[in-house]
């Protein structure tokens, strides 16, 4: 996506009606705040995860697990984004919640084999985080995730990425 090319200025947003054709390519993933999902693809990912912390690894999260449970993720090339430009962020974003997060998202979206070699390249973690992680129970979000898969972590990471080490999708 292009981004509108004044700050601090309102492009005039209204709801788009028309049919975007060709102008929307498939990518891995989309970043930032100017994404839209239909409420059935939305219902179909499971929705946001119950364990995410105030912010950080929502957008990737969210488009892993379109992936896996057969959706796709594009992105309108021509479309133009408005930005407000602001000095801060109006909320707190500690990098604790962020990485509790991303590790959350690989301990639910990969399958187990997969999981594991990822968290570890992840170390170390700060020991608050390990603590909230020992304290919090996966399992039933997780179990609903690989319910719903449609794509193999191999498929997903050939796609995308087909130059990762082997043992990272194929582990012993």
């Amino acid at each position: 996506c292009r981004p509108w090319k004044w700050h601090n200025q309102s492009p005039g947003f209204r709801h788009r009606r028309d049919f975007l054709g060709d102008g929307a390519v498939e990518v891995p993933m989309v970043i930032g705040a100017c994404y839209m999902m239909l409420r059935s693809s939305y219902e179909r990912t499971g929705g946001f995860s119950p364990f995410f912390r105030t912010w950080g690894k929502f957008e990737q999260d969210l488009c892993m697990r379109a992936w896996i449970v057969g959706l796709e993720v594009k992105c309108v090339t021509e479309a133009h984004v408005g930005h407000f430009s602001r000095s801060k962020f109006p909320y707190p974003v500690r990098w604790e919640d962020i990485e509790f997060n991303q590790v959350a998202s690989v301990r639910t979206v990969f399958e187990e084999p997969v999981a594991r070699p990822i968290e570890e390249s992840l170390q170390p973690l700060p020991s608050q985080v390990q603590t909230w992680l020992d304290q919090t129970d996966f399992r039933e979000w997780r179990e609903s995730i690989q319910g719903r898969r449609r794509m193999t972590d191999v498929e997903f990471f050939r796609r995308f990425l087909p130059s990762m080490p082997e043992s990272f999708i194929r582990p012993a």
